[in-house]
């Protein structure tokens, strides 16, 4: 029987290089939509204040609220350490306060 001599190598990966990627590809993504949805509203005379209430369901937090919290979600969880902050409360605020932070 031939045994091979195998040499065991930790694989390093921290936490915050398997996270971050995707917490900023999240933002991205999101400033992606709320950019073409201002486009679209433009192109349609659509005011894009009003769908910033707007819900899918009855028990669904508003429109502006998703994005918030998606935007805190991926930000706060980026940060190397410290305290984490909850979403604004829902309510109502204009379009472009959404995409500010693209």
């Amino acid at each position: 029987m031939i045994h091979i001599a195998r040499e065991r190598q930790a694989m390093r990966t921290s936490l915050y290089d398997l996270s971050v990627p995707t917490f900023l590809q999240t933002v991205r993504a999101v400033g992606g939509f709320l950019g073409r949805a201002a486009t679209h509203f433009s192109n349609a005379g659509v005011d894009p204040d009003d769908v910033v209430n707007a819900r899918l369901f009855d028990d669904m937090a508003p429109f502006h609220f998703q994005i918030e919290a998606a935007w805190h979600h991926s930000v706060w969880g980026a940060r190397p350490s410290g305290p984490a902050r909850s979403p604004l409360p829902p309510w109502s605020e204009p379009f472009p306060s959404l995409t500010f932070r693209r």
